[in-house]
C-alpha cells in the first residue's frame, strides 16, 4: 500500500514539473509584453524574467499572468509564482495598470499603490535594479515569501500590509 501512495506522490510531482512554465523576455520598448505573452502562457506560465522598459499595460498583464486582475479584488486564472524584474525598467505610462475607484499609472522606477495588490499566485519577485520608491500597499493580499529590494530604493511605504510574509 505504501508504494502506491509513493508512486502517487512521485507522479504528481513530475505532472507539477512538466506543467512549470518558465520565460525570458526581453523587451525594447514599453505596452510591447502582450506581443510575446499567448493566450496560454497567461494561465500556465510560474516563471517570468523580464528585461528592459515596462509601461502599465506590461503590468496589468503581469498582474494577469500573477493572479491578479485589473478591477478591484479580480482574481484571473494565472499562475505566476516567481516574477524577476531585475533586468526590467518601470516608465511612466499613459495605460493604467490597475483600478481601485480610480485608474492607476506607472511612474519612472517606482512600484506604485496597489501595483501587485491581490496577486495571489505571487510568492516571490526581484525588484528592478533602479527601482527608487515602493508605494502603499505594493505587496498587500499576496503570498509573498521572498523579495530582493535593490539598494536604490529610498522610499517604501506601507507596501506589505495584509501580505503573508
Amino acid at each position: 500500500m505504501n508504494k502506491k501512495i509513493t508512486l502517487l506522490v512521485i507522479f504528481s510531482c513530475c505532472i507539477a514539473v512538466l506543467q512549470a512554465k518558465s520565460l525570458e523576455i526581453k523587451l525594447t520598448k514599453a505596452e510591447s509584453l502582450s506581443d510575446f505573452i499567448s493566450a496560454e502562457d497567461i494561465k500556465s506560465t510560474t516563471q517570468l524574467h523580464i528585461s528592459g522598459p515596462i509601461g502599465g499595460n506590461d503590468i496589468k498583464l503581469i498582474r494577469e499572468m500573477a493572479g491578479g486582475g485589473f478591477n478591484e479584488m479580480e482574481n484571473t486564472e494565472g499562475c505566476l509564482e516567481h516574477l524577476d524584474l531585475s533586468k526590467a525598467h518601470i516608465v511612466e505610462s499613459e495605460h493604467p495598470y490597475y483600478r481601485m475607484g480610480e485608474e492607476l499609472f506607472t511612474k519612472n522606477n517606482c512600484l506604485g499603490t496597489f501595483m501587485f495588490y491581490n496577486c495571489s499566485r505571487l510568492t516571490s519577485i526581484v525588484l528592478p535594479d533602479n527601482l527608487e520608491a515602493i508605494e502603499y500597499a505594493v505587496f498587500s493580499h499576496t503570498q509573498i515569501e521572498s523579495i530582493f529590494i535593490p539598494q536604490k530604493v529610498k522610499l517604501i511605504t506601507e507596501s506589505f500590509e495584509e501580505a503573508s510574509l
